[in-house]
């Protein structure tokens, strides 16, 4: 065809070696005369020229239309072959000679035996109908116009193309042969091997922003990010495409106080999906959840009020509850019994009802009667006498407790005792302190112008109520009772003369303070129940402190789907420290143990 090739030394024939000619067929190499063939094996001694063998009266069997998809599939190929192919085929020995016949093929048929007649015997051509055999995977349809020693192949591969796919993509129709511009659906005519590759427009996504935020909170709306570009986006995220996820919304608040903070982006809107950040992959667009978490609840304080305050959990999570009881009444200077103290945390469930009660200071003494505080002070004993004088023991503190799925005692999971009403001049016991606190047992009466002491109240345990130590031979005036579940008991009578005589008075012993048990009241007794002497009836002492007390595991536990943890006591002393009326104070920890 009018082209050399330079061989080096050592020729074999390989692909690049192996020239073509359009409507012709390469029969190898020889020398100048065509006499000898030259292979492998031929030895050259000086430089020479060979030269190509051809025949004529082949038509190129088919031209090879490629359409690349640029998806990373292999090329996928289609043939375009002539309509009437004209082939000669040997009828005779087999042998390279001129005894040929012309043998009409079906091209557009790869199951034509013909193809495959045992009659061929131009091995050049089997290797070529082999090719074709393979490579039409698809049959050509349109319209072929040329035949052999045409020039052209005329051809539209709209119909036949399958819709191929590439991830990011647009699945448009768009190709190119080269750097021009080709559509495949229009009729074309093909004059040798064509490529045509297929164009693509990625795919724009977008990532919208839903803040997910708690109930009854309203933060400002982020605004979506669009044209994110498929391909470079599943590569590195928004990054990967200059783009940056949007500030982290600010912190929320509800409407029952509790703080939110945020902490990321999720895909699902529950939090259990997968993080979602500026570097995930992108692949479609998608919706991405705000994720928070509770940054604070504000801690929930009770004051003193006579009656059950309730109040509402308002999130999941570990609580720490700290209580004061009560101080029991005073008797003129001298002050009662101290409240009791505890705190503890616990588990508590977002709606769960807390009734707290707070404890009252019992009354002072030195009345005609002295009530005992509010949630189970113990009163005073009476001391009323003919003169018109009232010198009634001062009232137990009331206890301080937590309820829930209730209000009766058995509904409590925390309790601080109360503190004992004081006697005259003699102090009442102290609440008790801590998980296992027990009350302080009150002081015995004073010993005053012949009068006798009385006995101080007992303190209240966990297990039974405080009881008075009080002797067998002492006959109890009235009024004293020991204590009982969340009861601090009454403080005995002082002395009721029925003489005019003046003289000193018996004043009435101190009440109990309330608590998971109470403290008892203190004891008065009378020696001689007929005598109108002085030195026959005993003094008013301090009543017992009530004990304090949570639910834990392996404890006593009237309500024991709440178990305290870290049951503690920080004030110094061995018994409480509280005055005035009790407290309660509520305080998120964390989201949970």
């Amino acid at each position: 065809p009018g082209e050399s090739i330079l061989l080096e030394s050592g020729f074999e024939e390989t692909e690049g070696s192996i020239p073509e000619w359009d409507f012709h067929v390469f029969k190898g190499w020889f020398n100048e005369s065509g006499t000898e063939e030259i292979t492998a094996f031929t030895v050259f001694d000086a430089d020479t020229t060979i030269y190509a063998k051809w025949e004529t009266g082949f038509a190129k069997p088919y031209y090879t239309i490629s359409f690349d998809p640029q998806n990373g599939d292999s090329v996928v190929r289609r043939l375009a072959v002539p309509t009437t192919f004209t082939y000669y085929a040997d009828t005779s020995d087999g042998t390279d000679d001129d005894d040929f016949e012309e043998i009409a093929l079906d091209p557009l048929n790869p199951d034509d035996k013909t193809w495959v007649t045992s009659t061929i015997a131009k091995a050049e051509m089997i290797e070529g109908q082999a090719r074709v055999a393979v490579y039409a995977d698809y049959k050509i349809t349109g319209n072929q116009t040329n035949s052999s020693g045409g020039t052209g192949i005329t051809l539209n591969y709209g119909s036949i193309i399958p819709a191929f796919t590439r991830e990011h993509y647009t699945n448009d129709v768009s190709w190119k042969i080269g750097d021009t511009p080709t559509s495949i659906t229009e009729t074309k005519t093909y004059t040798g091997d064509t490529t045509i590759y297929r164009q693509w427009t990625p795919k724009k996504y977008t990532v919208t922003f839903n803040l997910n935020a708690p109930s009854s909170t309203s933060p400002s709306a982020i605004s979506p990010i669009t044209n994110i570009d498929g391909p470079t986006a599943s590569s590195g995220g928004l990054t990967a495409d200059s783009k940056t996820l949007p500030a982290n919304p600010a912190n929320v608040t509800t409407s029952t106080d509790v703080e939110y903070q945020f902490i990321g982006w999720n895909t699902l809107d529950d939090g259990t999906g997968g993080t979602w950040t500026a570097l995930t992959n992108i692949t479609d667009s998608i919706t991405v959840f705000g994720k928070w978490q509770i940054a604070g609840v504000p801690a929930k304080t009770f004051a003193y009020s006579g009656a059950i305050q309730t109040w509402t959990v308002p999130e999941n999570g570990v609580y720490e509850i700290e209580l004061n009881g009560a101080e029991g009444g005073q008797y003129n200077a001298d002050l009662g019994g101290k409240g009791g103290y505890i705190k503890g945390d616990v588990y508590l469930a977002q709606g769960t009802v807390l009734n707290v009660s707070v404890g009252g200071r019992g009354v002072n003494g030195k009345a005609a009667t002295s009530a005992g505080g509010y949630n189970g002070g113990g009163a005073g004993g009476d001391s009323a006498n003919h003169r018109g004088l009232n010198y009634s023991g001062a009232g137990g503190g009331g206890a301080t407790d937590v309820r829930i799925g209730g209000t009766a005692l058995t509904n409590r999971i925390i309790v601080a005792g109360g503190g004992g009403g004081n006697g005259w001049g003699r102090a009442g016991g102290s609440g008790g302190k801590g998980n296992g606190g027990i009350g302080e047992n009150g002081l015995d009466g004073n010993s005053y112008a012949g009068i006798m002491a009385g006995t101080g109240g007992g303190g209240g345990t966990l297990t039974a109520g405080g009881i008075a130590s009080i002797a067998s031979s002492k006959t109890n005036i009235g009024g004293y009772s020991a204590g009982t579940l969340g009861q601090g008991g009454i403080g005995g009578n002082g002395n009721k003369r029925n003489s005019g005589n003046a003289g000193s008075m018996a004043d009435g012993a101190g009440g109990g303070g309330g608590g998971y048990y109470g403290g008892s009241g203190a004891f008065t007794y009378n020696d001689n129940a007929d005598s109108d002497d002085v030195s026959s009836y005993s003094s008013g002492g301090g009543g017992g402190g009530g004990s304090s007390w949570a639910s834990v595991s392996g404890g006593t536990a009237p309500n024991a789907s709440y178990q305290f943890q870290n049951v503690t006591a920080t004030v110094p002393d061995t018994y409480g420290a509280n005055t005035g009326n009790g407290s309660a104070k509520i305080t998120w920890k964390q989201a949970s143990w």
